[in-house]
Formats: structure tokens, sequence, C-alpha cells
């Protein structure tokens, strides 16, 4: 959970943090050339059309657009210093960013600290986070062109997705950021931050771990002592610490080997720190 890769259009979280943080949300920003000419997806955007700095939020995260970061990134002289100044203010330290879009391979993080910027942003932003579970969204600009914006970071017909953002590249593959509903039981439900980096499929490798908890955790404390155990063929489990009621936050990483999934990371309230390795075919874990 602390292995350092690329993360790609996860990137567009913290820009979309910071454009809140240093723009008025009812400034009317126009379409920029310059923004246009940014690599990858536009979002159907126009030159001079004009939108509210808050309305950018949706193609920003819902389309991923890169238009709407270069412009963010443009209106605001050292954004992408003021990026890596807010990453360090609450606590993601080994995170860094080089642009504003996550086209750069030099953005960077850790499952932990994107762990850690889902829930500041869901905490202290929530409406960044309330936008990128929307499903679709129609909006006009000021002068009335209409937009339809998808959102392409979770099959949208999936009611488990809460909420996050995908970021696919070359060099960091499918990294997801993302909350789902896991049920624990018939009557228990509960949203669950899963984190993936350097994933071959992100969708497959997401709902093979909400399946693996489903089917092999019950939510709440049990007694456990520090230490290794075998649990099913090829399965490791390492739990860190001891369970009391005290600890809040539960961890999961799990690592395909062979090129595979690199790291995973789940959070789960109430229950310890546990790590797991070379995910195989695991059995019932109490």
């Amino acid at each position: 959970k602390t292995a350092v890769h690329p993360i790609a259009s996860i990137t567009k979280l913290m820009t979309g943090l910071i454009s809140v943080d240093t723009i008025n949300l009812f400034k009317m920003i126009p379409v920029s050339k310059d923004a246009l000419a940014e690599q990858g997806e536009s979002a159907g955007l126009m030159e001079g059309e004009t939108f509210k700095s808050e309305d950018y939020l949706y193609p920003l995260i819902l389309s991923s657009s890169n238009d709407v970061a270069r412009l963010y990134e443009r209106e605001v002289w050292g954004f992408v210093d003021i990026m890596n100044q807010k990453a360090r203010a609450i606590g993601l330290l080994q995170t860094r960013f080089e642009d504003a879009s996550g086209l750069s391979s030099e953005n960077i993080s850790t499952a932990e600290d994107l762990f850690k910027l889902l829930q500041f942003i869901d905490m202290h932003k929530n409406p960044i986070f309330t936008i990128s579970g929307v499903r679709e969204i129609i909006m006009s600009s000021a002068d009335g062109k209409k937009h339809h914006w998808a959102n392409v970071n979770w099959p949208r017909e999936d009611a488990r997705f809460i909420g996050g953002k995908l970021g696919i590249t070359n060099e960091a593959r499918h990294a997801m950021a993302g909350v789902f509903k896991v049920k624990f039981s018939e009557s228990d439900e509960r949203p669950i931050a899963i984190i993936i980096l350097r994933s071959p499929d992100h969708v497959s490798d997401v709902r093979e771990i909400v399946s693996y908890l489903e089917k092999n955790f019950i939510f709440g404390l049990a007694a456990a002592d520090t230490g290794c155990q075998k649990v099913g063929e090829g399965f490791e489990m390492v739990l860190v610490g001891t369970v009391c009621q005290k600890r809040r936050l539960f961890a999961l990483e799990a690592i395909h080997e062979h090129g595979g999934l690199a790291e995973a990371l789940v959070k789960i309230d109430g229950v310890p720190d546990l790590m797991m390795k070379n995910l195989g075919n695991p059995r019932h874990v109490d």
C-alpha cells in the first residue's frame, strides 16, 4: 500500500479540489483555444463557449476531460504547485503532481495516499465526491448549447459504485480509486473504498475484490494475534497489530504476480489492518 505508481486521471480529483479552493465557483470562464489543444478528451467543448467554474467539474470528473484540467491550470498561476502543497497539507506524503490532467507519468501516488485523498474529499469537499458518482448529466453553456456528459469511471448500470475516479495511461495501466457498496450480510451493506494501481482490468479486479469480501468477511470485531497465516492455496494473510475497539481501519492489499494487478487497497471501518498477497483460492476468514 506504500508502493509508488503513476495514477493517470485520478489526478483530476485533486484538480477539482484545487479549482474549488482557488476559483470563484460562479466565475464565468470561456473555453480557450489553448485548453482545447490539450491531448485527449475534450468532452465536446467548443472554443468561446462559457460555463461557471463549478460546472466544469462535471466534464472534468465524469468525462475525464483533459481540456478542462488545462483550463483550470491556466486560470490560476502556480496551479500545479498548489496541488502539491495541498497534497502535503493533507498528509499525502508520497504523492506528486506534474500536471493537472494526469497525462504525465510523473503524477504518482500510493494506494494509502489515494485513500486519504478520497477520505478528505468526502469529508471536506463532498460535492466533488457526489459529482463523481453521477451517472450522466445534461448541462448548457451560457450561450445555451447543451452538453451530455456520461460517467466513464465505472459501468453505469452497476449500482454498487458510489463515486471515485478512474485513470488509464500506458504507464499507469488501469488505476482506480473508488467507493463501492459491499454487502457483509443481507441487512448490512457498507460503503468501502477500493484503490487499485497498475491493473490490467480495473472492473474485473474491483469486482473480484468485492466478491471476495462478501464471501469471506462478516463485518465486526474478532480477536486475532499479529502474525502471518496461510488461508487456502496461494493466499497469505498478514494481520498487522491486534484487534481492539479503538481500531477503525481495515487495509487489504492484493498483489497479483506475473504482470497482473500491482496493488490494491481496501479500507473498512471497524476491523483490523490486513494485508493480502498472492491472491489465489481463498477460504473463509473470521
